[in-house]
Formats: C-alpha cells, structure tokens, sequence
C-alpha cells in the first residue's frame, strides 16, 4: 500500500505530458473549453502538428498534445 505524501513530484522528460497533467489535475473545466468546437479532420491535425510546440497558453499547449495524441495514428511499416 502507498503511503500518501502531501507533495507529488511529476518526472518524465516529456515536457508536453507534464504540462497536460498539471492542467487536467488543476485547470479541467478550462481544459475542454477548447474542444467544445473543434472537430477531427486532417487539415486541423496537420495544422496543430505544423504549429509551434509552444503556443501561448498551458491550457492551449495542454489541448493541442491531447488533440494530436487522441487523433494521430501508427502507420504500419
């Protein structure tokens, strides 16, 4: 059994998945606020994949790795 702690610490060298686990657990109803009018199509993955990694905002930056990861896809080699 886990002993709890009173400070998480994340650790992981993926700056993006860091970033959107900090906003889901302190920011979640401003989170899907950009998703409320976004569809999937492959002209908004490729112009959320063409974008700079870092827009404006940690929420922005948080929903543009979610969208992408939710819609990217392995192609088999």
């Amino acid at each position: 059994m886990r002993v709890p702690v009173e400070v998480e610490v994340p650790n992981d060298v993926h700056n993006d998945l860091i970033n959107l686990s900090r906003v889901v657990q302190h920011q979640l109803e401003e989170f899907g606020t950009p998703f409320e009018s976004v569809l999937s199509s492959r002209q908004v993955f490729t112009r959320l994949s063409d974008m700079p990694p870092r827009p404006v905002t940690d929420i922005r930056r948080a929903a543009r790795f979610y969208y992408l990861q939710q819609n990217s896809f392995w192609e088999a080699g």
